[in-house]
């Protein structure tokens, strides 16, 4: 199934702006600072990451870019149940 992931889960690659990154810092280091900025200048459903020092289970920060923060599992999970929903 993971293989396929991308012919039924629509992406695209965002580069944010320099300012965008600039706001992103006043929420989480600057090395995740892109990051964050992208997925809110996407307007994301979700961002799924493992980095569980600096971005998951921190609320502010998907309040910052109004989106849940997923593990790869809870994104799974999460998928499954939207497309069976």
């Amino acid at each position: 199934m993971l293989e396929n992931i991308f012919e039924w889960l629509p992406f695209e690659i965002i580069n944010p702006t320099t300012q965008a990154v600039i706001e992103a810092v006043a929420v989480v280091a600057l090395k995740d600072a892109p990051i964050l900025a992208a997925a809110k200048a996407a307007s994301v459903d979700a961002l799924v990451t493992l980095d569980k020092r600096h971005i998951l289970d921190q609320p502010e920060l998907e309040k910052f870019i109004s989106a849940l923060i997923l593990r790869p599992k809870e994104a799974y999970d999460w998928i499954m149940t939207e497309e069976n929903g």
